[in-house]
């Protein structure tokens, strides 16, 4: 079962033995020459089963080439059509207890175990994800996976922000585009619960800066530090923006279930539902640029250009009450 809140792809692999009972049972029985004659099998054959999935959010996928019982390797990976070209992958063994308590009483035994997801070949990077994977063995014998993350981003604004970890060796934890369209997991330090913004795409000047200048930028572009466990915090937040602006943007920490999210809004919105393109600006100085809107266009955001000025963003299409 999927619980997370994006698709994921999974892999479930095995190897036994075609006599994978017997050796269950007792490791040491072996079977006599005779038997073993008769059925024609080699105790030393090894079978081989791989089943791949694709699972959307909240999908369910049945799977009856694996047996619980037996070890096998939970593979899961997102952002990517195979496991060594994603985003991020993890993998771990798992593997159905023959007796778990409570089952006696017909209750399922559940276990959980943290599957940490990670660039490839970048297992100690900061962009790192930890998963939850709950092995729940029912008395009726069957074997249920279900994959969980407790934290997500969301930013349905307009700006492509980078959220950090307030561990200075930690940094950025995760990247998300403008209105991306499906929330992203993270996580932060062990331990940690503070985090930033910043704007993904701020840079001053051209070619590569100096790591005096970035160190600049970052602190320019950082906004202040918010808890992602204060259930129910709502504030606005500015992250700095190329060529000396600003985005105010608004944001929201809320919980559903068992997951926490941290949503980011752009604070305004202005849709032109004129049948004739405008022009407007908030006027700060008397050489303040005008800004282009087009006809049932909208533009969103809440950036401002130094120390005020300017609504700015893209075109969003027309319809909606306006804000």
């Amino acid at each position: 079962t999927n619980a997370m809140l994006c698709s994921v792809n999974v892999r479930l692999k095995q190897s036994r033995r075609a006599d994978w009972l017997s050796q269950l049972v007792d490791p040491n029985l072996r079977e006599d020459a005779g038997k073993k004659e008769e059925s024609g099998i080699s105790t030393n054959e090894q079978l081989h089963v791989e089943e791949v999935r694709t699972l959307a959010a909240g999908a369910q996928q049945t799977l009856h080439t694996v047996l619980g019982l037996l070890p096998m390797d939970f593979a899961v990976w997102l952002d990517g059509s195979s496991y060594m070209s994603a985003r991020l992958h993890g993998h771990v063994k798992v593997q159905r207890k023959m007796f778990a308590g409570g089952q006696a009483e017909g209750k399922p035994h559940v276990e959980t175990v943290v599957m940490t997801l990670h660039p490839p070949q970048q297992p100690n990077s900061s962009k790192a994800v930890r998963m939850q994977v709950a092995m729940e063995a029912t008395a009726g014998g069957s074997f249920h996976l279900t994959l969980s993350s407790p934290h997500w981003m969301s930013n349905r604004s307009s700006v492509p922000i980078e959220l950090c970890d307030t561990v200075p060796s930690v940094g950025a934890v995760l990247r998300v585009d403008g209105d991306a369209p499906e929330p992203a997991p993270f996580s932060l330090s062990l331990g940690g619960s503070n985090a930033y913004i910043r704007c993904a795409a701020f840079q001053q000047g051209g070619g590569v800066p100096s790591a005096f200048q970035r160190g600049i930028n970052e602190a320019l572009a950082a906004s202040r530090a918010f808890s992602i466990e204060a259930i129910g915090y709502s504030s606005t937040v500015e992250v700095g923006l190329p060529g000396n602006r600003f985005a105010e943007l608004a944001l929201d920490v809320s919980a559903v279930g068992s997951n926490i999210f941290v949503t980011l809004y752009d604070r305004y919105v202005i849709r032109n539902r004129c049948l004739v393109d405008l022009e407007w600006r908030q006027q700060r100085n008397e050489d303040d640029e005008n800004n282009s809107f087009k006809a049932g266009h909208c533009r969103s955001g809440g950036h401002t250009s130094g120390s005020g000025g300017g609504i700015h963003g893209s075109g969003c299409g027309g319809g909606g009450d306006g804000a």
